[in-house]
């Protein structure tokens, strides 16, 4: 049902290949699934009165993703990796 949304409601059959459909599909499904199971978790920490733990997890999430990305640029790149990103 999503993959009919998605790609024919939209009008995207007319512009991407036929062999990409279910890959974007498949990953903007992973992307909305992954952000509504942190969104979820958050929630229940909050409802459930944990508002310092749930602020913490948002922290901790980010900045451990961003540690992630940092750390995969740098063994990808090396360390002048800033400069072939501004290329």
């Amino acid at each position: 049902m999503f993959h009919y949304w998605t790609i024919y409601r939209l009008g995207i059959e007319k512009i991407v290949p036929k062999d990409w459909h279910t890959i974007i599909t498949t990953g903007f499904c992973g992307g909305l699934t992954t952000f509504s199971s942190f969104a979820q978790g958050i929630t229940v920490l909050f409802m459930g009165g944990h508002i310092w733990v749930g602020i913490f997890y948002i922290l901790a999430d980010m900045i451990l993703g961003l540690f992630a990305v940092y750390a995969g640029l740098f063994l990808v790149m090396g360390k002048d990796y800033g400069e072939e990103l501004l290329k």
